[in-house]
This record gives structure tokens, C-alpha cells and sequence, in this order.
């Protein structure tokens, strides 16, 4: 007879499966793959606690090993669902590469009978605890970082699902786990002499997700749709900067905005946010976030403003012999490494390269 976690764990698988199938075979498209592999690495983790599974030590290991990649992937998904051209640097995966090695290699052969096992311990099981709980917090400020930036409405939706999805993800499991493996050092504490938190309250915490998940699915606009499954590349060139407004029924706004992002030069403002510049045309923020996102192309606020910045200081780059970093600066960039970062990405080289090639010219 299966126990009330047992059922709670079914139920989740039922919407895990679902949700790996649907975005596996009809959502195509790097995002979806990644979906469909979180919610696999998700059953994993749910299915660990199954009472028949937990008979297996080599199954229940497996399950285990697989199942904690769940906040790494949460955590590269948030990079590319919620960040415009940028991309990860390679020790990021150091951490990562320590928690695999750690937990695969490092648990099956612990004993609390080894020399220096509490250093042991520490190694194989808190630091990479600790790494876990670390990649879940980053998932959750790369998705509270960009928000007010962000132009998409259905990502500004998205983006505080995914940030009360994962905080909550976080508070059941990661912190769950932490004070059981604390609980070797903390054996006079009958606080911890057990996990704060009953086996079958995560395992209904995902099914309760996986069913609203699939629920939205089916009625979400094709724009959310596309947003999950099919983004494009992280580092795609920039949107060039419109010089004129095109005809149509926002055509007063955006000849507005134009006056006054180029003639007046707002966009070398340091600090701009997307609220005083609606302040400045005197017209909601959400109908200026629409504007520039539908007409001009462009997923992020500052991704907008530097593409003005980025064209002043290419022509300043060929025509002056000022600094690169005065020049940076005037046009608004708040660093030079954010000033180059944006500019070998609009123009596929350094401003000194690009300086020197034109120079040449």
C-alpha cells in the first residue's frame, strides 16, 4: 500500500513526464530541450524518496546524482531566458564540475570512521551544499536583476513565476538538505534530529507547479510560447538604431521619443531608467516598454540606449583622438569593461581595433 509521500510523488511524476514529453517533441528548440531536461533531473529528484526506489542503493544513488543538477540547470536556464547578449565565462563551471565530482566520487566512498573524516565531510558534503543552495539564489537574482530593464511583458510575467517558483524550490529542498547533512554534527539539537520539512510537502509543491505549468501551456500567447522554446543566440548582434519613424498608428509617440533620446542626447544620461524617460514623453511605462519591444526590436532598455551610445562612439572612435574611456563615459556607459563587452558585440571587435582598422582607412 503506497504512503501519502508515494502518492505525492506519482502525482508529480504524472506532470513531470508531461511536461518533458510536451517540450521534447513539440516545442523544438534549445530552451524547450532544456525544459524537458529540468523536469527529467526533477522526477529524479522526486523519485528518490519513492519507497519502492529507496530499496535500491545503487537506483536511489543514481536517482540522487541526477536529481541535484536540478538547481544548476534552474540556474543556466534563468541566463538564457532572462539575459541579452552576454555570455557565461568559463570558471562559472568550476563549482559545478566540483559538486558532480564531489557527490558521484566523494559519497559512496565516506565513512565516519575515516581519518579526518569531519574535513571529509565538510568537502564532499557541505561545501557542495552550499554550491547548490549558491546557483539556486543566483537563478533567482539573474531573473530580479533585469526586471525593470526588461521590455517583454510576458518575461516581466515570467520572471517573478520563476523567482516565487525557485524561492520556494529553494526554502523545501536545498536549505532541506543542508540541515540533514548538518545533523551528524548536531546530535544533541533535537531541532535537527529530522528534516525541518515532511517528505511528501515537495513532492506536492512540484505537482502543484507541473499542473499550473501545463494548465498555462495551453493558453499562454504564442509570443510566451516562443520566449521558452525557441530564443535566439544569447550574443545576436544588436538591433540597429531607427533614425526616423516609420508610419503607423504610434507614429507621434515614436517621433517623440526619437526628439528626445537623439536630439537631445538622453541616452548619454547616466542612471536613465525606462520610468523617467516615460516621464519625460509623458506617456505610461508599459505602453513605452511596448513600443520600443514591438516596434524598434529590442528585449532590453539598455540594450536599447547603447545601441545610440555604441553609434556616437564608433564615429567618435574614427574621428578623435580622444580616450576611449572619456569617450565611453560621454556617451553613457558607467565603465569602460561594460564599453567594450557592448561594443565587440555590436561591431565584432575592440574599440581600439576598431579605432586602428579606421584609422587605417
Amino acid at each position: 500500500m503506497f504512503s501519502l509521500t508515494d502518492i505525492a510523488i506519482l502525482l508529480a511524476l504524472s506532470q513531470l513526464v508531461t511536461i518533458s514529453l510536451s517540450f521534447a517533441f513539440f516545442n523544438p528548440g534549445f530552451e524547450g530541450r532544456l525544459i524537458s531536461f529540468l523536469s527529467f533531473c526533477l522526477g529524479c529528484l522526486v523519485l528518490g524518496d519513492f519507497s519502492r526506489v529507496a530499496d535500491s542503493t545503487l537506483f536511489s544513488y543514481l536517482l540522487f546524482r541526477l536529481g541535484t543538477l536540478t538547481p544548476f540547470i534552474l540556474w543556466y536556464l534563468a541566463f538564457r531566458l532572462f539575459t541579452d547578449n552576454e555570455k557565461l565565462i568559463r570558471p562559472v563551471w568550476i563549482p559545478v564540475l566540483y559538486f558532480v565530482l564531489a557527490r558521484a566520487i566523494g559519497v559512496p566512498l565516506y565513512s565516519a570512521t575515516l581519518t579526518n573524516s569531519t574535513l571529509y565531510f565538510m568537502l564532499i558534503y557541505v561545501i557542495p551544499q552550499l554550491i547548490m543552495v549558491s546557483y539556486s539564489c543566483l537563478a533567482i537574482w539573474r531573473a530580479i536583476q533585469g526586471y525593470r530593464a526588461d521590455l517583454v511583458e510576458e518575461r516581466r510575467r515570467f520572471r517573478v513565476i520563476f523567482v516565487i517558483s525557485v524561492g520556494v524550490f529553494l526554502a523545501i529542498r536545498a536549505l532541506n538538505g543542508f540541515f540533514t547533512f548538518a545533523d551528524p554534527f548536531l546530535d544533541n539539537f533535537s531541532l535537527f534530529s529530522r528534516t525541518p520539512v515532511p517528505p511528501y510537502v515537495f513532492p506536492i509543491y512540484v505537482f502543484l507547479i507541473g499542473l499550473v505549468f501545463n494548465l498555462s501551456v495551453f493558453r499562454v500567447s504564442d509570443r510566451t510560447l516562443e520566449l521558452l522554446t525557441d530564443l535566439a543566440p544569447v550574443s545576436r548582434p544588436q538591433p540597429s538604431p531607427p533614425h526616423e519613424p516609420e508610419p503607423g498608428p504610434n507614429h507621434k509617440l515614436m517621433t517623440r521619443l526619437l526628439e528626445t533620446v537623439v536630439e537631445q542626447r538622453l541616452y548619454s544620461q547616466h542612471g536613465l531608467t525606462i520610468t523617467s524617460l516615460a516621464e519625460a514623453l509623458g506617456v505610461q511605462e508599459y505602453r513605452l516598454r511596448k513600443l520600443i519591444n514591438r516596434e524598434l526590436n529590442f528585449k532590453n532598455f539598455n540594450q536599447f540606449l547603447n545601441s545610440y551610445r555604441l553609434t556616437e562612439a564608433s564615429s567618435r572612435l574614427a574621428a578623435e583622438t580622444t580616450s576611449i574611456s572619456t569617450i565611453a563615459l560621454d556617451v553613457g556607459f558607467v565603465s569602460l569593461s561594460s564599453f567594450n563587452t557592448a561594443f565587440k558585440t555590436r561591431f565584432g571587435m575592440t574599440p581600439t581595433e576598431y579605432r586602428t582598422r579606421h584609422r587605417s582607412d
